[in-house]
């Protein structure tokens, strides 16, 4: 019973991250202006509109249709896990290591990204852990 609990958390978690993913992909691939007023990137040169789009917006537009749409196409929860936790903590060591090296100039919203994307690493470690821990007679 304890195992179906978490792997229902797990799936909600994975496909909610993949939705927001997919989201936050159409909209950089739409809007690459964002990132003007978000981190200065100056998005009105055409050369950096493409990079946005293509790197920003379509990287987070096929993470998330992975991760949102994976269990359709037959991707078991535990490689599922595994992208979700190797995706976040990547991202979040990567933005430690770029607030460390622009410290002190650093802005609040850097600190909410890096905290959100810490707990979103805690979170996926914890559950494919677990998920690891019920389901291992399984593999």
């Amino acid at each position: 019973m304890r195992a179906v609990r978490i792997s229902t958390v797990a799936e909600v978690m994975v496909a909610g991250s993949g939705l927001l993913l997919l989201i936050l992909g159409v909209w950089s691939f739409a809007d690459p202006e964002v990132f003007t007023d978000l981190y200065g990137i100056d998005a009105a040169k055409p050369s950096a509109a493409i990079a946005l789009r293509s790197m920003i917006g379509g990287g987070e537009i096929g993470l998330g249709l992975f991760l949102f749409l994976g269990k359709k196409f037959g991707v078991p929860l535990h490689s599922r896990l595994w992208l979700a936790v190797s995706l976040f903590a990547c991202v979040f060591l990567a933005r430690a290591g770029a607030v460390i090296l622009a410290w002190p100039e650093v802005s609040t919203g850097m600190i909410r990204e890096l905290t959100i994307e810490g707990v979103l690493v805690g979170a996926f470690a914890t559950l494919l852990f677990l998920y690891d821990h019920m389901t291992r007679d399984r593999y």
